[in-house]
């Protein structure tokens, strides 16, 4: 498994443990400072029903994820590919399946 790779595993399993029991998928999108220090998300979860909600206990994850973005883009950027701002990161709880979206200035 790639570096990348596994920091996809490990953000999936961070949104796997904040998504509601009645959540399907879950999404996160987030904007990291050039810095690193600091990070917005948006969390949003489908429920069984196909309803769209927000993700209100989110704990510890906010820190756990921004650290795992800044990792990513620094390891993305080591391997020349564009510096990006924010991304949009899926994750189907049934099917285990991760689709991830960077945004770009």
């Amino acid at each position: 498994m790639t570096k990348d790779q596994e920091i996809y595993q490990k953000i999936a399993q961070i949104l796997h443990n904040i998504i509601p029991e009645d959540g399907k998928i879950i999404i996160m999108k987030s904007e990291l400072v050039k810095e690193n220090d600091c990070a917005t998300f948006n969390f949003d979860y489908i429920n069984n029903n196909g309803e769209q909600n927000w993700v209100t206990e989110t704990g510890i994850a906010g820190g756990k994820l921004r650290r795992l973005l800044a990792e990513l883009r620094e390891f993305m950027m080591s391997q020349n590919q564009p510096y990006w701002q924010g991304c949009h990161f899926q994750l189907d709880i049934e099917t285990g399946k991760i689709s991830i979206e960077f945004i770009y200035e």
